[in-house]
């Protein structure tokens, strides 16, 4: 299920924490269930807390106890970088980008700017995303700053050093190509040709 803003704002308040709460000890597989929660909430904010319950629960495994700070769907979870890996690309990304803007381009939930922000510091990080769920997600998680645009048309500043974990889903399914990743490699190469100072994660 994708997240509308709609959804994802009602999360954020007093009445979607209490949806939250209650569709933690509710099954979304129950009918029952379901109409228990729907019976306090509109069905849209139901099916809302009911994903994010599901993306926590999921999340756990990539992102330990911080799983339960996440306001985001599963899919969005299934597309992250582990907290691990994300770390450990970190520390390589700060000691390459030595003090400069990071720039966390696809960024999904925000699992790499939040490595990259605990490293670099918040105000030194901006994650960015076409989606603009996605963009909020990250802005939450990662708490930096974020950007809804589109990285093949995307100006980065002079001084930028950028990370990137292109999408290797479409509509068919996983990419194996590296010429159906969205976006393609002739954006990672434009990008590279005026800022090399980057990091790309790429599948085998």
């Amino acid at each position: 299920m994708h997240l509308s803003l709609d959804q994802l704002a009602f999360l954020e308040t007093a009445g979607g924490r209490d949806a939250l709460a209650q569709a933690a000890t509710l099954d979304a597989t129950r009918p029952a269930d379901v109409a228990a929660l729907r019976k306090c909430f509109h069905a849209d904010q139901a099916a809302a807390a009911f994903e994010v319950v599901a993306a926590r629960r999921k999340g756990r495994l990539k992102f330990g106890d911080l799983a339960d700070e996440l306001i985001a769907d599963v899919e969005a979870v299934e597309q992250a970088s582990s907290l691990r890996v994300a770390r450990h690309k970190a520390r390589r990304f700060a000691e390459r980008a030595a003090g400069r803007p990071a720039w966390d381009l696809c960024c999904g939930l925000g699992g790499d700017a939040r490595a990259l922000a605990e490293l670099m510091g918040n105000a030194s990080v901006t994650a960015v995303d076409r989606d603009a769920g996605r963009a909020w997600m990250a802005q939450r998680f990662a708490g930096c700053a974020s950007l809804c645009d589109d990285v093949a048309t995307l100006a980065l500043p002079a001084d930028a050093a950028w990370h990137i974990d292109p999408s290797r889903r479409s509509e068919r399914g996983r990419a194996w190509r590296l010429d159906d990743y969205a976006p393609p490699p002739e954006v990672w190469f434009r990008l590279l040709a005026t800022h090399p100072d980057a990091c790309l994660k790429l599948s085998p």
